[in-house]
């Protein structure tokens, strides 16, 4: 049996490579600057602690093929694009149910004139609990957050907009973010929905630099919690000055500030304390980049008796280089420490993460990789500490 699922397992990598020999197709060129990109991405990963336990870890080995679609539009004033992804798993070692996910997103933008610009995007995700080992590499929306491992299945509908005024060009500018989104869950205890509205002005005080201070409001409401339970539905208020700066080789975005939540239910105590996010790009060369990111937020936890949130600090380093036009490589380093605020819980839970990633592009059509992860994770209150590592062979395929 397990001989015949480790056949299974490999089947969407071996169609990957198929498809990369036995095809020359491009991106397929619709016309007035639209294209249609599809393709397929296959993945073997090892991992010597599937389920993240202290004692006693299962090893497991499985294989991942994800088929994509992208259509998209490029036009100084009028821009769209759309994008769809599933990504199937099967493992060939424990005797686990495999998964099929679902990612997809679209947004528009719009700039009819330079002083003006508006934007809206949508995502949506129907994913099982494991973040997949390019967790780290991946674009945070809040630089240096962590996300959450939260057991089951994750479903997330949310729509973002923005309207900008001014932009780089013009001396004083200003930004109105609204957004939404809507997250459901296994375990019904964590369905929640949430609220988020901000408004940012700039000014420009050279060609390169500009000073900004902004507000936000964000509202979280909780699904069917149990009275027995102190509601977790509360509002956050965020007040922050900041720096832009972008250059040839530079860039930085440094926001700064506090942070005020209040919940609905006064058996939950409020906070009030420092807020920052920061980012930091630097290119010495044009084929070499290294990003530093921080942040300090709080954070919502599902571990309702140990802490009302989560106080959350981290500090992530990467390093992108590109050896040569087919060869490039990623490395990264983080930490973070998630500090419980109210409830009953006292000890931080403190993660470093270790992450490599090589790739190798074949041909126009085909890359392949491997990528290598590690984390441990110290939980306090004297317990074990927890390791995890990954070990993947990559391959993408555009068609």
């Amino acid at each position: 049996m397990s001989s015949v699922k480790g056949k299974m397992a490999l089947a969407p990598l071996a169609v990957a490579v198929a498809l990369a020999s036995e095809t020359g197709f491009a991106a397929i060129n619709l016309g007035g600057g639209t294209t249609l990109t599809a393709g397929m991405r296959g993945q073997v990963m090892y991992d010597d602690n599937q389920f993240g336990l202290a004692e006693d870890p299962v090893e497991s080995i499985r294989t991942v093929g994800a088929p994509y679609a992208q259509l998209s539009r490029e036009s100084s004033a009028l821009g769209y694009g759309l994008f769809y992804e599933a990504r199937a798993g099967e493992y060939a070692t424990p005797d686990t149910e495999g998964y099929l996910d679902h990612v997809a997103s679209g947004d528009l933008q719009w700039q009819p004139a330079s002083i003006f610009r508006t934007s809206i995007r949508f995502d949506y995700s129907d994913l099982h609990e494991d973040l997949g080992i390019d967790a780290l590499f991946s674009d945070d929306l809040e630089p240096g957050a962590v996300p959450l491992l939260e057991p089951g299945r994750n479903q997330r509908e949310s729509v973002r907009g923005r309207l900008e005024l001014g932009g780089n060009d013009h001396r004083l500018g200003a930004a109105l973010a609204l957004g939404v989104v809507d997250e459901d869950f296994s375990q019904d205890l964590r369905d929640r929905k949430g609220k988020r509205a901000g408004l940012e002005l700039g000014l420009a005080i050279s060609t390169s630099a500009r000073l900004v201070v902004g507000a936000a409001r964000i509202e979280q409401e909780y699904d069917l919690v149990p009275e027995a339970i102190p509601l977790q539905s509360n509002h956050q208020d965020e007040h922050v000055v900041g720096l832009v700066f972008r250059s040839s080789r530079t860039s930085l975005d440094v926001r700064v500030g506090e942070v005020e939540k209040d919940f609905d239910d006064v058996r939950r105590s409020d906070y009030s304390g420092d807020l920052w996010r920061a980012g930091l790009t630097w290119r010495p060369r044009s084929y070499s980049t290294f990003s530093y990111t921080t942040a300090q937020v709080p954070q919502e936890t599902q571990d309702f008796a140990r802490a009302d949130f989560l106080e959350v600090r981290s500090h992530t380093l990467s390093w992108g280089h590109q050896w040569s036009d087919r060869l490039s490589s990623s490395l990264a380093y983080g930490t973070s420490s998630q500090a419980p605020r109210g409830g009953t819980g006292s000890d931080t839970v403190d993660s470093r993460r270790y992450g490599l990633r090589l790739d190798l592009d074949v041909n126009r059509h085909l890359v392949v990789g491997i990528a290598a992860s590690s984390v441990r994770r110290q939980p306090g209150n004297g317990l074990e500490g927890i390791d995890r590592n990954q070990l993947a062979l990559t391959c993408t395929v555009e068609i």
